[in-house]
């Protein structure tokens, strides 16, 4: 048998944790979770949820928790957030809800909820693997069975959902602008060219002045006068008007936003 120099473990040893039910277990819940997103299940909670909610921060979070949850209890925590993430994520963009308002619930929640099951999370399944080894020597260890501490993780977890509704909301961080709403303040920003003519309402006002006529933000950038460039000219500069056929004196306004 060849054994590795350094740490004394054959390569048998080395890979026989990827024959372990644990692992198997943890592959399995991976593959089932995206099994359930393929058939477009996902699709439909989505649809579902977000009609119940509407754009109620209190409705999207108590769906949140109360949805990963149980969920993690069926199919592993891990995988539970994999395919609920997506939803929470675009309830949260598409209704102007901050998303670290319900993202951060999320994971505590899987976690809290994982604990509902032997499957519920990784670290379960790996424990009861080592429990059951065990109890050759401690008689009193065992592999743990599916619902065994159902009833300690049922209490977690609904302390962990409740703390989460009430202090975790006003705890949770705001450091990301839902996209609905930066579709609506975003502001685009260019440069252009503004001839003023002899018969334009702004002649005899000064830069100042024009700029608040307008509906829109601009400042001022250059200004050519009598082929003379004026960067970043004075507000109290009177504009003048130049006749249509000449072109010789323009005022140019930069970085308009809208």
């Amino acid at each position: 048998m060849i054994l590795d120099p350094w740490t004394g473990v054959s390569p048998r040893e080395g890979v026989s944790g990827f024959s372990n039910p644990a692992t198997i277990t943890i592959l399995a819940m991976m593959i089932l979770s995206e099994g359930v997103r393929q058939t477009g299940a996902i699709q439909c909670l989505k649809k579902t949820v977000a009609s119940f909610t509407g754009e109620s921060e209190h409705k999207q979070l108590g769906a949140t928790v109360g949805l990963v949850g149980p969920l993690s209890g069926i199919i592993n925590n891990t995988a539970a957030v994999a395919v609920l993430l997506p939803i929470v994520s675009d309830l949260a963009h598409e209704n102007g809800t901050l998303p670290s308002k319900l993202l951060i619930p999320l994971s505590y929640a899987s976690m809290a909820g994982g604990m509902l099951t032997l499957i519920g999370t990784s670290t379960n399944l790996l424990a009861s693997d080592v429990a059951s080894r065990l109890a050759t020597d401690y008689p009193s260890l065992h592999a743990f069975s599916m619902l065994e501490f159902t009833h300690l993780g049922l209490v977690v977890f609904l302390v962990t959902g409740l703390y989460l509704l009430t202090v975790g909301y006003w705890l949770a961080p705001s450091h990301v602008t839902p996209r609905s709403k930066l579709e609506t303040t975003q502001k685009e920003e260019f440069l252009t060219e503004v001839i003023v003519g002899e018969e334009s309402p702004f002649v005899g006002s000064t830069v100042r002045e024009a700029l608040e006529e307008v509906d829109f933000e601009a400042n001022v950038t250059q200004l050519i006068r009598n082929g003379v460039y004026r960067r970043e000219p004075r507000l109290s500069i009177t504009i003048r008007g130049i006749p249509s056929r000449s072109g010789s004196r323009k005022t140019r306004y930069g970085r308009y936003m809208r």
